[in-house]
């Protein structure tokens, strides 16, 4: 039972207000059935758009973890270096100290 315009609606409805009240109960439930699969389709495809904007997100904060992880890195080893160049120049004035 299609129906060509949104005006046949009116039209349609004023023809069911006749039938028994089986028929009326009948044609509410496939209504509201109906109602429910597109809410459902709705929420369907919004929560597929949701998950395709959160796993664009995972990945952009798996690549900065990464980038993260070698920036860390990179900062240990200089600190390290310049904790062992500071030992040795301290070491040095040591012992222009004790020359002294």
């Amino acid at each position: 039972m299609m129906f060509a315009q949104i005006t046949d609606i009116p039209k349609m409805a004023g023809q069911l207000s006749g039938q028994s009240d089986r028929f009326l109960f009948i044609a509410a439930i496939l209504v509201i059935v109906i109602g429910g699969v597109g809410v459902i389709r709705y929420l369907v495809k919004q929560n597929e758009k949701a998950g395709k904007v959160l796993e664009s997100i995972a990945v952009a904060q798996n690549e900065t973890t990464g980038r993260l992880a070698v920036i860390i890195d990179r900062n240990t080893c200089a600190l390290e270096e310049n904790t062992t160049t500071i030992q040795r120049s301290n070491d040095l004035r040591e012992q222009q100290l004790r020359k002294l």
